[in-house]
């Protein structure tokens, strides 16, 4: 997850995975889609101020291996491990506010059910090939409904989060019956 006291104006947009070959290559997961997107998007700078300009070797599946400047040996580039990438959000194409949203724009807001009650807050938004998923931290993970996790992953999809208000700071969660029925099963058991 990257760092959270990073000015607004700053978006996550990739990851240092890991160091690749001994000339200072690096291994990046990318949040642009499609993943060479981020190129289009440079320079892009770290948490610490300092500005990276990417330059692509190759695709490996959906990572990308880059070289930059400054990150001469493998030594160098383990260094950078782990290490988040950002964009200024000025960089990004504007989004239908009503239908798209920038995952940075998600964290944080709060969750509510369709009656309004608070029910948690969104921690980060994964995405492990099958679509995005918001993992969600219970308010009170006491509630029956709630009792059998302390954290969940639900699908960022119509049906699970039929409201999103980033102007409010909120969005809605509509549980399915099932899900709540089995979580109660659960804690029950």
């Amino acid at each position: 997850m990257p760092p959270e006291q990073l000015p607004e104006h700053l978006i996550p947009v990739a990851q240092v995975v890991r160091p690749h070959g001994v000339r200072g290559g690096l291994k990046i997961k990318s949040h642009t889609s499609p993943p060479e997107q981020l190129l289009d998007y440079q320079p892009l700078v770290t948490a610490e101020g300092v500005v990276v300009r990417l330059k692509l070797q190759a695709m490996q599946g959906d990572m990308l291996l880059v070289t930059c400047d400054g990150v001469a040996d493998r030594t160098a580039a383990e260094a950078w491990s782990g290490r988040w990438l950002y964009v200024d959000r000025g960089q990004l194409p504007k989004l239908d506010e009503d239908e798209e949203f920038y995952w940075a724009d998600l964290i944080g807001l709060r969750v509510v059910d369709p009656a309004a009650q608070p029910l948690g807050v969104v921690q980060t938004v994964e995405n492990h090939g099958a679509g995005d998923l918001l993992v969600i931290r219970w308010l009170n993970p006491n509630d029956p409904k709630l009792a059998a996790v302390a954290n969940m992953a639900v699908p960022f999809s119509k049906a699970w989060v039929p409201t999103v208000n980033l102007k409010d700071g909120w969005l809605m969660l509509q549980l399915p019956e099932s899900t709540a029925e089995s979580a109660t099963e659960s804690a029950v058991e």
